[in-house]
């Protein structure tokens, strides 16, 4: 149990064009304790951070074990202040935010509820206009709490020094918020999903992407 930093294990294909992608999990899968076991992705957390980094996809895939509300499944957060995207547990839903600098500028939750031992594939999309999120290929029913910018992505996330998969890192409270899961995916693209691709992907079929550069 612990902490767990694949930081070196991520693979970033040219980076520097339009369209990467990391995939940071070991196969098949890792099994979290709902107690300190985490996945650190501090360096991804640093690719992402960019300000033209304005759309782009993350995929997370796995087991909820045991529902806590506020446990968080993903988060790319400011080791020291108030600033992350993340993905948590609200009462029997899954709620997704972006916040700077203490000023949530997105957040929403699922209208449709969600149980433990079940397996979830989410994927969240920011499309440069406003974020979605599917789960199971199925473009989810939201119910936006906060719309003070919809737009905003890893572009106005300058604080942000860390991610983390079980966890997550702000304020100076260190790991918080564990969830007990397993998780066997995880990934992010500076892409915006379609909602084809997003089907194929929760089907297990291997998406192209033809890179811009």
């Amino acid at each position: 149990s612990g902490n767990v930093d694949y930081d070196a294990n991520y693979i970033v294909n040219e980076q520097g064009r339009q369209d990467h992608v990391a995939n940071t999990m070991p196969s098949p899968y890792y099994r979290f304790d709902g107690t300190n076991d985490v996945v650190t992705l501090d360096s991804l957390a640093a690719v992402l951070v960019d300000t033209s980094n304005i759309k782009g996809s993350i995929l997370w895939r796995g087991d909820i074990q045991t529902r806590t509300t506020g446990d968080v499944l993903f988060s790319f957060g400011d080791t020291s202040a108030n600033e992350m995207l993340m993905a948590d547990l609200s009462s029997n839903s899954i709620r997704v935010l972006l916040r700077v600098a203490g000023t949530t500028q997105w957040s929403f939750t699922t209208d449709d509820t969600y149980s433990a031992d079940t397996e979830l594939c989410l994927v969240l999309v920011q499309d440069g206009t406003a974020p979605i999120l599917y789960i199971n290929g199925v473009l989810q029913a939201i119910t936006r709490s906060d719309e003070t910018d919809n737009t905003a992505w890893f572009d106005v996330l300058t604080g942000v020094d860390n991610g983390r998969i079980a966890a997550r890192s702000i304020s100076g409270a260190g790991n918080a918020e564990v969830l007990a899961c397993s998780v066997n995916s995880f990934h992010s693209w500076n892409h915006a999903l379609t909602a084809p691709e997003v089907k194929e992907l929760y089907s297990g079929a291997s998406v192209p992407f033809k890179y811009k550069g």
